[in-house]
């Protein structure tokens, strides 16, 4: 067992952010402004925040989020991947995540094994993980992280596989 997976999901969430997250030149970091928290938050319309998910998204895919930026982020949009909220929310807002990861390369598969707990805990996003990983297997077994990729696999199969759908478990074998 893990020593992480005993905390529950936004801990594990805590503790990870709160460890080495790389460092990036200042001019190349983007700057959350009260303007675009405000944006994010949920007190704005769904709307709002749907548009500043994608334009901060595409920000994303060329710099990295200002220190602590990962938290703020996560801490503005961990509602919309609420059951509650419609399947289009919960897509952007995970696009943007994911993003957020691939942007930070350094920390993306270390982010992703310690939200997930290595693959035995998936609260909140049980529905997307199992394709997530699917699409982002092939790079991250081009890298050097290929037996840690594989053994998250092995404990999401182990643990959660009522949420995956047979195609993810058919891409997985191949």
């Amino acid at each position: 067992m893990s020593k992480d997976s005993r905390y529950s999901f936004p801990e594990r969430l805590k503790r990870w952010l709160k460890s080495e997250c790389g460092n990036v030149p200042l001019n190349q970091h983007i700057t959350l402004t009260e303007e675009l928290r405000a944006e994010l938050s949920s007190k704005s319309p769904a709307s709002t925040r749907i548009k500043a998910i994608k334009e901060l998204d595409e920000l994303m895919s060329t710099r990295k989020l200002e220190e602590n930026g990962i938290e703020s982020v996560w801490h503005l949009v961990q509602d919309l991947l609420g059951c509650d909220c419609p399947s289009e929310q919960r897509h952007v807002t995970l696009q943007m995540l994911t993003t957020l990861t691939t942007a930070h390369e350094d920390m993306g598969f270390d982010f992703f094994c310690g939200v997930i707990a290595e693959g035995r805990h998936l609260e909140y996003i049980e529905e997307f993980v199992g394709s997530f990983l699917l699409d982002w297997l092939p790079a991250v077994l081009a890298s050097p992280q290929t037996l840690d990729a594989l053994h998250v696999i092995i404990n999401l199969v182990k643990f959660n596989s009522a949420f995956l759908d047979e195609v993810v478990i058919m891409g997985y074998v191949k």
